[in-house]
């Protein structure tokens, strides 16, 4: 009976260790660059709402890292240009047309700002060019160029944006991101490691905080006036373009 409790135990175990290793919470910007990110975004806001939800900024970054530490979906994470892997751009377009329905809904905004941070992280991953492709040695420099990036602090430098379409513009993000995936293989790879791709990662981390920023107005702004008809004929364009831009990868 000992001897079979003791296997049960290792089992338990190995099984234990293979879902700490499988769901390995490196896999993405770190949590600090998340962070960041997310906050960045709360500030570069219109004051009326950085009012609204500077209050709740805990539950704005512990948003912004639950989809590593809670939800685990990482295929919401990435969006393969050359291959077919990743749902990223329509979890984007959902969790932004959920927090659009909270607001009108009247939900707390603890909630919301809860919300925008967990769509913080898709936004943010979706810039990431390792998000954006995939190849046979990736492993050997994917966590670390990653971690590596935790010196790198966002700053927004352009107008915020008012979103139209969700889904087709975080789609541009990430074929923007992917033209720079080699660079960083070729520098973990064969060069300097993070200092070849230490301005890259700058352009890349601030393009996610600009973009996060925007899509949170976007957000704030449609959620707060109401849905229109324009809106609705919008997202009816956005469904069709975003299949268009996938099919022909554009």
């Amino acid at each position: 009976m000992r001897g079979k409790l003791t296997i049960q135990k290792r089992n338990f175990i190995i099984f234990f260790l293979v879902l700490v290793l499988f769901f390995n919470p490196i896999l993405g910007w770190s949590a600090k660059t998340h962070q960041k990110i997310a906050k960045e975004a709360l500030y570069s806001l219109p004051k009326e709402y950085q009012r609204k939800l500077s209050p709740y900024l805990d539950e704005l970054l512990e948003g912004s890292v639950a989809p590593d530490r809670i939800y685990k979906d990482f295929n919401n994470h990435v969006f393969h240009v050359h291959g077919d892997k990743g749902k990223g751009p329509e979890e984007v377009r959902e969790k932004y047309l959920e927090i659009i329905s909270l607001i009108q809904e009247g939900k707390s905004w603890r909630l919301v700002a809860f919300q925008l941070g967990v769509l913080s992280h898709y936004i943010a991953d979706l810039n990431n060019p390792l998000h954006t492709d995939s190849s046979k040695r990736e492993d050997e420099f994917h966590s670390k160029y990653e971690k590596d990036a935790d010196v790198i602090n966002p700053k927004i430098k352009s107008e915020l944006i008012y979103i139209k379409y969700p889904a087709s513009y975080i789609l541009d993000s990430i074929f923007s991101a992917n033209r720079f995936y080699k660079d960083i293989e070729k520098a973990y790879l064969s060069g300097d490691k993070f200092r070849d791709v230490s301005k890259i990662t700058q352009e890349q981390i601030d393009k996610a905080a600009l973009d996060t920023a925007s899509y949170f107005y976007s957000a704030l702004t449609r959620g707060s006036r109401g849905t229109s008809l324009i809106d609705l004929i919008y997202d009816l364009i956005d469904y069709f373009l975003y299949i268009i831009k996938v099919s022909l990868k554009i």
